[in-house]
């Protein structure tokens, strides 16, 4: 009789540790569910956001159109991602634009005095290189977005 009053005395304990586990469990799942339904729309923005990088790259400039497609194609940044990615993309249309307008005065037929055009190549070169350097920035910034290990 004591036995059986000793076991079941055990047996509350017992049940509120196996629930607990239990909501552990499913809090630790859903979490992984949340990361994992996330991670195909936000691998199209990083996508997005890398092609536009390398068409930078490697055209030297940034179309028009090149800036309306990086837009569009992160517009739900801002709803899936917490601040510094949305200001990175900000930051890297805005230094498109810097490149396209050096770019484009650049090309024109306007006659530019030496110290003018020296003073051009140079911001197309500095603007250059910070495109360069955001293309381990933006791995940096979206890396904890897209990591489904955690």
């Amino acid at each position: 009789m004591e036995t059986i009053n000793i076991l079941s005395a055990l047996l509350t304990p017992v049940i509120a540790l196996t629930t607990v586990t239990i909501l552990i469990l499913q809090y630790r799942l859903q979490r992984y569910k949340i990361r994992h339904d996330l991670y195909e729309p936000r691998m199209k923005i990083y996508r997005s956001v890398r092609d536009f990088l390398q068409h930078v790259l490697q055209h030297g400039d940034a179309s028009s159109e090149q800036l309306s497609k990086l837009m569009e194609e992160t517009s739900e940044a801002q709803f899936l991602f917490k601040g510094k990615i949305k200001q990175h993309i900000r930051s890297l249309y805005m230094h498109a634009v810097d490149i396209q307008t050096v770019a484009r005065s650049l090309k024109s037929k306007y006659p530019w005095s030496d110290e003018a055009l020296n003073k051009m190549t140079q911001k197309q070169e500095n603007e250059f290189k910070w495109f360069m350097n955001q293309m381990d920035r933006t791995d940096e910034l979206f890396s904890k977005y897209l990591t489904l290990d955690k």
